[in-house]
């Protein structure tokens, strides 16, 4: 396995000796699909998968390619051009890093900040799926036969999703989603 160093994932001991996070996830992986545990340093240290213009790589994918070790745990993400190379694991450990700073005088909060972090095509895909599951959700409701009581609060999440609005004679007992008012009054209408 080739490693680099990356306190608290990976590293040596004063003694020598390997440790970290993903050291000992290894170990117990080896351990059970009985592997032979063989560490090789990384020969680029702090390189873990760039790419030279020949197509080759460098770092801890460089030493995969090369055939010089089996596998490798590091942070390197996922890209089309790894991916035709490489397999990657579902992610071990998840870490989340910040940048914190003092706020600029002056700075004000805005509601907007919350939604620059995705683009437009997000949140376009964001609306078709929501529009998309309302209509499945209604489809669903009409095509199926629920009990009464789950059809009938259903078809109220339903109204107040597409219609913003539920009337108030909606959600009485006995509603019927059915009924015809003899009286073609206005609030039995849609």
């Amino acid at each position: 396995m080739a490693y680099d160093e990356w306190f608290p994932v990976f590293f040596v001991r004063e003694d020598g000796s390997l440790g970290g996070l993903m050291y000992d996830v290894y170990h117990i992986v080896a351990a059970r699909l009985g592997l032979r545990e063989e560490f090789v340093r990384n020969r680029d240290p702090g390189v873990w998968g760039s790419s030279n213009p020949n197509g080759t790589f460098r770092g801890l994918l460089g030493m995969i390619q090369r055939g010089e070790a089996d596998l490798t745990v590091s942070g390197v993400g996922i890209t089309a051009e790894r991916a035709e190379f490489f397999d990657f694991s579902a992610d071990v450990i998840s870490m989340r890093y910040s940048l914190f700073t003092k706020r600029p005088t002056g700075a004000r909060v805005s509601l907007q900040n919350y939604f620059w972090e995705f683009d437009r095509y997000i949140w376009t895909c964001t609306a078709a799926t929501s529009f998309l599951l309302i209509i499945g959700l209604a489809l669903a409701l009409h095509s199926c036969a629920l009990p009464k009581s789950l059809s009938k609060a259903m078809s109220v999440v339903l109204n107040a999703l597409l219609y913003k609005s539920v009337r108030q004679h909606r959600l009485a007992e006995d509603y019927d989603p059915h009924h015809v008012c003899p009286q073609h009054c206005a609030h039995c209408q849609l």
